[in-house]
């Protein structure tokens, strides 16, 4: 193995999944990663768990990992036991992503997708004939539902579920003439949304005219 890129800590911290490739080029190779398992401390055991894949993240119970792949140029993500087998494809429309950059090999966002706190759901962007929108999806597949419509966006993304499951925080980009005072008529705004998930109503809680990110909620 000769590179390995954006690890994520298991829940009990006992292991560690990344994606690793031996040559990456200049990124053309990014898709073809493996997604792999290491334990922290004691044997430094290793599993390899999927091939062409990318962007691990564990379930907050531990029980699953999802990752994307990419599929004719479309990203989806699917899930796997972090012992290998079982694996199942979560999204089937397609995963709106912002994508990467090389040398350095960074993300151009905080989060393409992030679980739900009981491990059960995931949330991510979608974008169908010009439509961007949000969506919650089972880790299997076998439930998916549209949660948000963003009409005049050009970005959506860093889905972030709050810790008690009853919002859901995103981040969209676009040109929204005179939405705020302070940023010119023309220019790309950035808006921060938290949906409340009982009442399905979302509200935008900032905006600025550069880039957000979002890197979590606080405990």
């Amino acid at each position: 193995v000769g590179c390995e890129l954006w690890p994520d800590s298991s829940p009990d911290g006992r292991s560690v999944a990344f994606q690793a490739a031996r040559d990456l080029s200049q990124g053309d190779k990014i898709k073809d990663c493996a997604i792999l398992t290491r334990s922290i401390g004691g044997d430094n055991r290793q599993i390899r768990l999927a091939a062409d894949g990318i962007d691990p993240t564990w379930s907050p119970d531990g029980s699953r990992l999802a990752f994307l792949r990419s599929l004719k140029d479309v990203w989806d993500v699917w899930t796997i036991r972090p012992t290998g087998g079982d694996e199942k494809r979560a999204t089937s429309r397609g995963v709106f992503i912002r994508g990467f950059s090389v040398v350095p090999y960074n993300r151009m966002q905080t989060r393409y997708y992030s679980w739900s706190p009981d491990s059960t759901r995931i949330v991510y962007a979608s974008k169908e004939s010009d439509q961007l929108s949000l969506w919650t999806v089972s880790y299997d597949g076998s439930s998916d539902t549209k949660i948000a419509d963003v009409n005049s966006a050009k970005f959506l993304f860093c889905p972030l579920w709050s810790p008690n499951g009853n919002r859901i925080a995103y981040v969209s980009a676009g040109q929204e003439p005179g939405v705020v005072e302070t940023i010119p008529s023309g220019k790309m705004v950035w808006t921060v949304w938290v949906r409340e998930m009982a009442t399905g109503k979302s509200e935008a809680i900032y905006r600025a005219d550069s880039n957000v990110l979002l890197l979590g909620w606080s405990a």
